[in-house]
């Protein structure tokens, strides 16, 4: 499955046969078989595996007693770990194939769409915990597919209509960021990668808490 990530992620689902799968892991398709009724069982499978190798690197960050600016400089930290790590599912999970590509099998476009739907979702449930830490009141939808409602918002510049725009734009500088990153570009600029991608990583936690304390202060409760 860890081959298979990077295969699809650069080579996309429907260009990858079950034979040519086997023949890039060293295996038999009559062996693969045995693992594997078809690539929809391989694709959600490889994709169950990714979120395991995700979480790892990210809920664990989230759980814990630091102030939320840390906490937030761990996870990110962590999806960037991930990013180093993993390239393949780095880019199957955040790249996911576009559907519209996607004309051999409904199933496969179920797949897809539900994998851009919990990587969302488990993006933002990060958050949530975060926010709830700083003293953010966050209940869910009222529907399932609902985004969570902020409630109450203490001091420390946060507001009901830009927390979420605020934590959509740290999701989105820093996917570039880690996708600059793990493709090798950052390094480009002359410059020694791991601390720049750490600063720019400190820039993109400004944009949700923007004139917050220092990270060994911890935040008012």
């Amino acid at each position: 499955m860890d081959t298979i990530a990077g295969i699809m992620a650069t080579s996309g689902i429907e260009a990858l046969s079950m034979r040519e799968i086997a023949r890039q892991t060293d295996m038999t398709a009559a062996n693969l078989y045995n693992y594997f009724d078809n690539k929809q069982q391989l694709f959600a499978a490889t994709k169950q595996r990714g979120f395991q190798l995700l979480d790892a690197h990210t809920h664990c960050a989230a759980n814990n007693a630091l102030a939320p600016r840390d906490q937030i400089r761990q996870i990110l930290l962590g999806a960037l770990n991930f990013a180093r790590l993993w390239p393949g599912y780095w880019a199957l999970l955040t790249h996911p194939p576009q559907t519209q590509q996607l004309k051999e099998s409904n199933h496969l476009q179920a797949l897809v769409s539900e994998l851009k739907s919990e990587t969302v979702t488990r993006m933002m449930g990060l958050f949530e915990q975060v926010l709830a830490s700083y003293g953010v009141n966050v209940v869910p939808g009222e529907h399932p597919k609902d985004p969570p409602k902020i409630v109450d918002i203490p001091e420390g510049g946060f507001g009901p209509d830009t927390v979420w725009v605020r934590i959509i734009a740290l999701l989105t500088h820093t996917h570039g960021l880690i996708d600059l990153y793990s493709r090798g570009l950052l390094s480009q600029f002359n410059v020694d990668a791991d601390p720049l991608a750490e600063t720019l990583l400190e820039a993109s936690i400004d944009l949700l808490l923007p004139g917050t304390t220092t990270a060994t202060e911890k935040s008012p409760r």
